[in-house]
């Protein structure tokens, strides 16, 4: 007899760091078209992609200070239609703390992606983060 097949089949989950996101809603020179490909990929459903809420704030706060008001908004309207946001609660906050690395936010970051079962971690500083549990990459090395 046949053992039946799944037809679930669960679409790569990425992590995106806040870099990343800003180097795409910024148009940030050289990293845009990298960053640009990561939030397509996002966006059309090949992978799902996931941020912290932390990155949220970080980038309303960073657009909003180089920009505008308004772009700050249209930043965060774009990142909640595209992501899964991670919550940032007690116990996380005290698993990043807990974690003793350099950076907290870093820290922050890097517990979100391993809650929300990522694979890997796409960041400008793959040398900020110090874990096995997933692979830490540029955005640059993400394949379509």
């Amino acid at each position: 007899m046949k053992k039946p097949t799944s037809s679930v089949c669960r679409k790569k989950r990425i992590f995106l760091d806040t870099n990343v996101i800003l180097d795409y809603l910024l148009e940030r020179e050289p990293f845009y078209y990298d960053a640009l490909k990561l939030w397509a990929a996002c966006e059309e459903g090949t992978v799902e992609g996931y941020v912290s809420a932390l990155t949220v704030n970080n980038v309303h706060y960073i657009a909003h200070r180089l920009k505008s008001e308004t772009t700050a908004m249209i930043a965060v309207r774009g990142i909640l239609s595209v992501f899964n946001v991670v919550p940032l609660d007690k116990e996380l906050m005290k698993l990043a703390a807990d974690f003793h690395d350099r950076d907290y936010e870093d820290d922050i970051q890097l517990q979100s992606a391993i809650r929300s079962g990522c694979t890997h971690l796409f960041t400008r500083d793959p040398t900020h983060f110090h874990t096995k549990a997933l692979a830490i990459v540029p955005p640059s090395s993400f394949l379509i």
